[in-house]
């Protein structure tokens, strides 16, 4: 009896030992699976921004073919960029001190107090950007009141202006700042990125 009781207890250790292995590679296997799935969503994600950004482009594009007033194209292509973007301001500022005429000042926005051109805030905001940063970099930002990188433009241009994200792209030739493309959302947050 000792002995079959002894059988008894080394078979049951090597069961459970075998278990306790086919557990561990089946969490390893799980591991593996959720890895893949989530490298799966990231994939799906990241081909949904870019086909966002396919059609925005060719109805960019259309636009383009349709007209040759600058004036006319930039309005248009704002408005597209809004709604795509849930955008309640968006604005092109791209001045000519040399030829005022040449001028670009253009904005669409959802509500008269999201405006920025009629008190002068898109030159305004340029020459902030100009001054604080570079005309390789852009301000994407999706928490005005938290982040710090848009404090000069919160302390001054934005103090009276209801603004919850935005995002300051500089619009360059040959690594001379130009202008810029500005976005706000004034009504809800976003949550943006760079891409």
């Amino acid at each position: 009896q000792s002995q079959l009781l002894e059988d008894y207890t080394q078979r049951l250790e090597t069961a459970v030992e075998s278990e306790r292995q086919a557990n561990l590679k089946v969490s390893k296997e799980n591991k593996s699976l959720d890895a893949l799935n989530r490298e799966v969503e990231e994939k799906r994600l990241r081909e949904q921004v870019l086909l966002g950004q396919e059609q925005l482009l060719r109805r960019i594009s259309d636009i383009i073919r349709h007209s040759f007033h600058i004036s006319d194209n930039i309005s248009k292509m704002l408005e597209e960029l809004a709604g795509h973007f849930n955008l309640d301001c968006c604005f092109v500022v791209l001045p000519s001190e040399s030829e005022p005429e040449d001028t670009v000042r253009c904005e669409y926005v959802t509500a008269d107090e999201y405006k920025v051109i009629e008190g002068d805030l898109d030159l305004q905001i340029l020459e902030l950007f100009n001054s604080c940063f570079g005309a390789n970099q852009q301000v994407v930002v999706s928490d005005v009141m938290r982040d710090r990188s848009v404090e000069p433009f919160r302390k001054s241009v934005l103090a009276n202006y209801p603004v919850l994200s935005l995002f300051y792209v500089p619009i360059t030739y040959e690594e001379k700042l130009l202008g810029i493309l500005g976005g706000h959302r004034c009504e809800s947050e976003a949550q943006w990125t760079t891409e």
